[in-house]
């Protein structure tokens, strides 16, 4: 017989302790539950004016993974999302205070929600809300997180659409993040260098970007490692020098392993400061600005819409097609690279590579 669950005035102690859920919400406000029959309020997937969440986060997909994990996956993989779990809780990979990290199982779930999209107003510190995440932790779920791995502390600038930027937020920015290693100085170039980049882009783009990128600035010493989005690309002792198998993930599609790297695009699009300093220890030696070259895929990849993406791959091909530069160069290994090895030549960040390897006109 089915369990009638009734909301009793307020009241998650004793006789009334199953009409709530553990952290003493009543199941009767809930917009959806897991279990054998998973339940959702069709406001919540219609996505309408009365949808609780406004609009923020789907429901179905969140219960219905906590199904998944309950009737769905064997032993082996359950094995591997608490070896995840733990490694996020051992190195703080989110707030230890975030609903991701209340349980193993609230973990997969908010790790499916960022995996399918379908969380968008909830901040990156309180659950997930980056698609990359649910690969990356089972990455993590089967090559724990390195034994250096340590929770740091970051500081922050933040970037206004109009090319303003600020020492706190409000409105619509792109957060420019840097460790407490990074001076103030390296800090304050990222922000400029992305102000003037964003000055004059158009609105619909450079919003569609702040919502979904922010900036990380780290020291030689750190590596990119040091922000959480890319813990699970380090090297580990078996893969040193080793890009195939199990050691794929710790290297670029052409051999470059990601610890090495003087930055890398995506939603945390990461900055070496010696880089963007210029200084003597620049692995590029003051001849070019890898930031302008990551974010720029990064622009790529989340601000551009379908018919700007469709006009950048007909540039490419055309460029292919009568060979407009040398085809052996970087900027024709891929319409990505094309598109930011010619940011790099609009904004004159490219001052010593020649111009049949790369764009610097």
């Amino acid at each position: 017989m089915p369990v009638v669950i009734t909301v009793r005035n307020g009241i998650c102690s004793g006789a009334c302790k199953y009409t709530c859920t553990p952290d003493g919400r009543k199941y009767g406000t809930l917009a959806g539950s897991a279990g054998r029959t998973t339940i959702i309020l069709d406001d919540n997937i219609l996505c309408n004016a009365a949808d609780p969440y406004l609009h923020t986060f789907n429901v179905l997909v969140h219960e219905f993974t906590h199904s998944v994990h309950t009737y769905g996956v064997d032993a082996a993989m359950k094995k591997r999302i608490t070896n995840s779990y733990n490694a996020a809780r051992a190195h703080r990979t989110w707030e230890m205070s975030s609903y991701s990290m209340s349980s193993e199982g609230e973990y997969l779930a908010q790790g499916a929600a960022a995996y399918f999209n379908t969380n968008r107003g909830i901040s990156h510190g309180n659950y997930m809300n980056e698609p990359e995440q649910f690969s990356k932790f089972t990455a993590e779920s089967k090559h724990p997180l390195p034994a250096h791995s340590t929770r740091t502390s970051f500081k922050h600038k933040y970037v206004y659409c109009n090319g303003g930027i600020a020492d706190y937020k409000s409105g619509t920015t792109i957060d420019i993040t840097a460790t407490t290693s990074v001076s103030g100085t390296a800090h304050t170039k990222a922000a400029q260098i992305i102000a003037r980049m964003v000055k004059n882009m158009p609105s619909a783009i450079c919003n569609s970007v702040a919502g979904q990128v922010k900036i990380g600035v780290f020291t030689k010493s750190e590596g990119m490692m040091i922000y959480p989005y890319n813990h699970y690309v380090a090297d580990r002792a078996e893969c040193r020098g080793i890009c195939s198998g199990a050691c794929k993930n710790t290297c670029t599609p052409d051999g470059r392993k990601y610890g090495t790297l003087a930055g890398s695009a995506g939603r945390t699009t990461t900055i070496l400061d010696d880089n963007i300093l210029c200084n003597a220890a620049d692995p590029y030696l003051h001849t070019f600005n890898v930031l302008v070259h990551e974010f720029t895929h990064s622009v790529h990849t989340y601000g551009v819409d379908a018919a700007m993406k469709t006009r950048i791959t007909n540039s490419y091909n055309a460029a292919r097609a009568h060979r407009t530069w040398e085809m052996s160069s970087y900027s024709m290994s891929s319409e990505g690279e094309y598109l930011a090895q010619g940011a790099a030549a609009y904004f004159n960040t490219n001052r010593g590579i020649s111009h049949g390897n790369y764009m610097n006109e």
